[in-house]
């Protein structure tokens, strides 16, 4: 996670739930186009629990949208297993390689005004 400048800075978290058990990873997006890392409780997302994703810091430029990529989850992880539809293999060898496609994306914009989200 990167280091706040200010010691009074407040963490801003994206919070998501979700209805199957997924492996995701993620990244955050600047208006600039630059990349920095999501912060993740965990790399599986676990059916109805709020999963908490670390965005920035109160006080420093956020980024304008989270970038995740999901995956169904492996006969290794916990939670219920399922399949993907659409016949391509889960993974590979049971990673989460940054050079992987994932079956999924989502984009979820950082809101302007993010005081009411501050965890």
């Amino acid at each position: 996670m990167p280091s706040r400048a200010d010691p009074t800075a407040k963490g801003v978290f994206l919070a998501l739930v979700f209805g199957h058990p997924y492996r995701v990873t993620g990244v955050v997006v600047f208006d600039n186009g630059a990349l920095g890392a999501l912060g993740a409780e965990s790399d599986i997302v676990r059916t109805g629990e709020p999963t908490k994703f670390f965005v920035g810091y109160t006080g420093t430029n956020m980024p304008s949208y989270v970038r995740l990529n999901f995956w169904p989850p492996n006969a290794g992880d916990s939670g219920e297993l399922w399949t993907c539809r659409c016949g391509r293999p889960l993974d590979d060898a049971g990673a989460l390689p940054a050079a992987a496609v994932s079956h999924w994306q989502m984009i979820v914009r950082v809101p302007g005004n993010f005081k009411s989200y501050i965890a």
